[in-house]
């Protein structure tokens, strides 16, 4: 990533923290959670250029 890209990191600093209050609200149960944040990893992924899918790390994300 280059210096242009320093708000895609904010925008998905922000939607990060969003799910978590989403799920320590309430909002949302454990699964929905596991499935949010591991969504956001993916598009952080590709956004970076990785190329294969983070849900075979997903065991990193949960407990």
């Amino acid at each position: 990533m280059n210096a242009n890209t320093g708000w895609i990191e904010k925008e998905l600093l922000e939607t990060f923290y969003h799910i978590v209050e989403e799920f320590r609200s309430g909002m949302i149960d454990q699964e929905g959670f596991t499935d949010r944040i591991v969504t956001l990893a993916e598009r952080y992924g590709r956004l970076s250029g990785k190329e294969e899918s983070s849900r075979n790390q997903m065991s990193l994300f949960t407990a």
